[in-house]
């Protein structure tokens, strides 16, 4: 090896090493902004909905006492309606879009308020708390239509039971409160079994579209794999699908492992690359017999078309409504990325003709942008270990571990993961995830005995 070439290694090692430990310096700082951003979006949160809470309570009340006039129900007063309603709504919609931690803190607040509001009837306060804790505690199971009615009829058995609880301990230790008549009780359950479809149906759909989240509810529609694009994928990639349901389960693990959304990553794998739909023959995995059509092109071409199955993926998803957490992972599931063989390829051919290399590698990196959340570093790094890992013939845990640490240090060194909302030690431990999914995956089979020796 010459000087020259000896100089231009450590000068290019020294530079990783610069751009690496800059990185790690950037991070602590961004890592903090990141926690006081959340809490400031957790108060933000909250506030949001308290307001929607009472203003969801005040307009229950007045629906109540439009009814109750229309009935003429001379003795059933404004507090009482108020106090059938058992804040389930907000609750439900706030565990499911953000966690059961600020349903709870926002429903304990706006309860306390309607307690005061009712002149601290005890039957309000418990029938709403309750209700703040069913809903933190079950919401997140509901991920299809079929799991509404046992959660509304669960909703229904508890909020019955701690009602009636509460009413026995009044009459026993404090019979000089005001009492929760067995009506209200009744009224209060009937209105928490009711508000569960009505919170999945109408209030959940209008949240997402204000808020720009989507529930796992909305997302668990998108996880039948006879859904349009994937069945095309199956038809028309049949090695691209392989693919993508191995990217997804990588993918699912890792999230899983670190507390991000696997449903997020598991959906995210499946739909990474439906824009090679596009032109499925240009890519590796979906190749035939006829041959590699990129052997006759000229790697500028040949980059441009590769490069392209990001944008037609933005455009499938836009075309067949698939949410924006999808979306976002199909356009940034190959970051800013180079792509090395064909730059190598344009590289060769200028030598071989005698001609300048042309030193840019910009027209050989695809447009981005970068992975910013868990979901998103997640899948871009497992589509990309998913791809190596299969140019090994017979690999071992070390081959793994070598593979996977060297694809991650090559992300990091390359500025992919300088937005990233992973922590070093979550990467870590995805690290660690793919390795173990991998190696259940790649194992190797002992070989059959010879049928005729």
């Amino acid at each position: 090896m010459s000087a020259m070439s000896e100089n231009q290694i450590l000068k290019t090692s020294t530079m990783r090493k610069e751009r690496v430990a800059r990185q790690r310096a950037a991070q602590a700082p961004r890592e903090a902004h990141s926690s006081i951003g959340s809490a400031l979006g957790g108060v933000r949160l909250i506030t949001q909905a308290v307001v929607a809470s009472l203003l969801l309570a005040f307009c229950q009340r007045e629906l109540v006492g439009l009814v109750v006039n229309w009935l003429a129900l001379e003795s059933f007063t404004g507090e009482q309606s108020l106090a059938l309603f058992s804040f389930v709504t907000i609750p439900f919609v706030v565990t499911v879009l953000h966690g059961p931690r600020p349903a709870v803190a926002a429903g304990t607040i706006a309860s306390l308020i309607l307690w005061a509001a009712t002149h601290f009837n005890p039957c309000t306060l418990v029938s709403s708390f309750s209700g703040v804790v069913l809903m933190a505690a079950l919401a997140r199971r509901v991920r299809k239509v079929s799991d509404l009615a046992v959660f509304a009829l669960d909703v229904f058995l508890l909020q019955s039971v701690g009602s009636l609880a509460m009413v026995a301990l009044r009459n026993k230790f404090a019979p000089e409160l005001d009492a929760c008549e067995a009506w209200q009780i009744g009224a209060l359950a009937i209105n928490s079994f009711l508000a569960v479809p009505v919170s999945l149906m109408a209030a959940l759909p209008l949240a997402e579209r204000f808020s720009g989240c989507t529930s796992d509810y909305t997302l668990a529609t998108y996880a039948n794999l006879e859904n349009t694009l994937l069945e095309r994928l199956s038809r028309e990639a049949p090695g691209t699908y392989g693919h993508s349901m191995v990217v997804a389960d990588l993918a699912a693990a890792a999230a899983e492992t670190i507390g991000a959304n696997p449903l997020l990553a598991r959906l995210g794998g499946y739909y990474h690359d439906v824009g090679k739909l596009s032109n499925p023959r240009f890519f590796m995995e979906n190749q035939t017999l006829l041959g590699n059509p990129h052997d006759t092109l000229p790697p500028s071409i040949s980059a441009m078309i590769v490069a392209s199955h990001v944008k037609d993926g933005s455009i499938l998803a836009r075309d067949n409504g698939l949410p924006p957490p999808i979306a976002r992972i199909i356009a940034s599931h190959h970051g800013t990325t180079a792509m090395e063989w064909f730059r190598r390829k344009a590289i060769k051919q200028a030598a071989e003709k005698g001609e300048p290399a042309a030193a840019d590698e910009w027209p050989y990196r695809y447009a981005g942008p970068v992975p910013e959340s868990r979901e998103e570093t997640i899948v871009s790094l497992a589509d990309t270990v998913e791809a190596a890992s299969r140019s090994i013939a017979a690999p071992t845990r070390s081959d793994l571990v070598r593979l996977v640490n060297g694809i991650v240090a090559s992300r990091f060194a390359d500025g992919q993961l300088a937005r990233s909302a992973l922590s070093l030690r979550e990467l870590e431990e995805v690290k660690r995830s793919f390795v173990l999914t991998l190696v259940h995956r790649l194992h190797v089979r002992a070989a059959y005995p010879d049928q005729r020796k």
